[in-house]
């Protein structure tokens, strides 16, 4: 077992670009940029620079490598104001369709979910959530609590899970629960709206985190319907979302989203669509 390597100073890393090779073509001072930003996550931009000899690339620019850490960071920001209106619609319709077929006690009683230890699973998780809360500070469990022995609807509950419990949610209740969740996302297929959504809640928890995206292979991707005229493209990465996105979003919402996303592609430097699986044609989709 090898030992782990021992710390180095923000000069010592700040010269490091230096050793192996970079081209510093700008004036910003990498050692302040790393005094904000940790060069270990700046790593997963810059290694697909390195060769097999851990040195940039003959003529890689210092430039370079800072616009794809910025378009990164802009791209994240525009995910998260994309899928905000998506995760809180699913939450509405979700505790909406199922509170309107299985009452508003939904977890507290079978009926809703094939697997019923699934419904017991969520009840737990929620419990357990919500017994971290201090009443004092949180009215809604103070008013439950108070009034109605500890038990909460269906759509208060939603509230308090993530966007990753919901979408597993989604993927569990029973059918008639998912028909109608999905005919409210422009009428898609449920299959398909259960699968992207699933997806889309690990897109937003990478962008939460401030994960990286470029050039980012995703364990579970928003999967492309048979017969789609979008086909040839790096479906783990990031261009399979907004595949669904375009799909799901109401058709204002996506005008408005592709119009900004557009113009950065278009204006921003170093900002290579192939980088997050975008395939041939792939603006001709984008704007149709």
């Amino acid at each position: 077992m090898l030992n782990l390597k021992s710390p180095k100073t923000f000069i010592e890393l700040d010269h490091l670009f230096d050793e192996r090779g970079i081209v510093r073509d700008c004036p910003d001072d990498v050692e302040k940029f790393l005094q904000h930003n940790n060069y270990y996550r700046f790593n997963a931009y810059f290694h697909h620079f390195l060769n097999k000899n851990d040195q940039f690339v003959a003529g890689t620019k210092l430039s370079t490598l800072l616009n794809i850490y910025e378009n990164d960071r802009w791209l994240r920001k525009l995910f998260l104001l994309i899928l905000e209106p998506l995760e809180l619609q699913l939450r509405c319709q979700l505790a909406y369709w199922l509170a309107h077929y299985y009452g508003s006690e939904t977890l507290y009683i079978p009926g809703a979910f094939p697997n019923d230890s699934y419904r017991v699973n969520v009840l737990q998780t929620f419990e357990e959530q919500i017994c971290y809360v201090n009443a004092q500070y949180d009215p809604v469990k103070e008013h439950h609590y108070t009034y109605y022995g500890g038990h909460f609807p269906i759509w208060v509950i939603v509230e308090y899970l993530s966007f990753g419990e919901i979408s597993k949610m989604f993927i569990n209740v029973q059918r008639n629960v998912q028909d109608s969740v999905s005919s409210s996302f422009n009428s898609q297929p449920t299959r398909v709206v259960t699968q992207w959504m699933h997806a889309l809640s690990t897109l937003r928890n990478a962008c939460a985190h401030y994960g990286y995206l470029y050039r980012r292979e995703f364990p579970v991707s928003a999967m492309i319907p048979k017969g789609s005229l979008i086909q040839d493209f790096r479906t783990k990465r990031i261009f399979s979302f907004i595949y669904a996105i375009k799909y799901l979003a109401p058709t204002e919402n996506w005008t408005e989203y592709k119009n900004i996303l557009l113009h950065r592609l278009m204006s921003a430097p170093d900002f290579t669509p192939i980088d997050y699986g975008f395939p041939p044609a792939w603006n001709i989709f984008i704007e149709s």
